[in-house]
């Protein structure tokens, strides 16, 4: 029964996805934030006993989502000179490699 529920969902998703990504095209920062809150408060409320510690639970796991590189620029971000906290960029030829990677990308997309 739930590969029928996959299949339904696939083609909700499908016939949704243009709508949807012209209304998140319209996102402006602040509405970010609030998704940002909403998932935390949702986190929250889902984790059964305590709103408390479920609201904590989800702040702690943004913390420490945001040790590492940056996706967008690759700079480091709370590493504090650990090299151990870059994840699976520990070398300077990775870093590099991915800070090269991504200015191709930039050089070869189609500007409008």
């Amino acid at each position: 029964m739930s590969v029928v529920g996959g299949f339904v969902g696939i083609i909700v998703l499908a016939l949704a996805a243009p709508t949807v990504s012209e209304f998140a095209i319209t996102f402006q920062p602040r509405d970010y934030m609030m998704l940002g809150i909403l998932g935390i408060m949702l986190v929250g409320s889902l984790s059964g006993g305590s709103l408390a510690r479920g609201i904590f639970a989800g702040a702690l796991g943004l913390l420490i989502g945001t040790v590492g590189l940056d996706p967008m620029t690759a700079e480091e971000r709370f590493t504090f000179g650990v090299v151990e906290a870059l994840g699976w960029h520990q070398s300077r030829r990775c870093h590099d490699w991915y800070v090269w990677y991504l200015r191709s990308l930039a050089s070869v997309a189609p500007h409008e």
